[in-house]
């Protein structure tokens, strides 16, 4: 009996949807690598602002303490207290 060492069609039918299925996650996952690194780039501006309020309300703090010649964590505690008297104040 001769070996006869040629496809099926079947058997290249399924191959071309097998690559097929390849080619869609790939897309997919190239799709969600782009979005990772959009989103990666904005954190990293999100860290920023993040920075940038942090050292300006330690600068608040300190610029408060020298006026009223005391540590800067007692001007933090001044300050959060006076918040928190204010939001008590709206809540009622």
């Amino acid at each position: 009996m001769e070996n006869n060492k040629e496809l099926l069609s079947e058997e290249i039918e399924k191959m071309t949807s097998l690559v097929e299925k390849y080619r869609h996650v790939y897309t997919h996952a190239t799709r969600i690598g782009k979005q990772i690194e959009d989103l990666q780039a904005e954190m990293l501006k999100v860290t920023a602002q993040m920075t940038n309020i942090s050292s300006e309300e330690n600068k608040l703090y300190e610029s408060i303490g020298e006026r009223l010649e005391m540590p800067i964590e007692e001007a933090r505690t001044l300050v959060l207290e006076e918040i928190q008297k204010n939001i008590n104040q709206v809540q009622n």
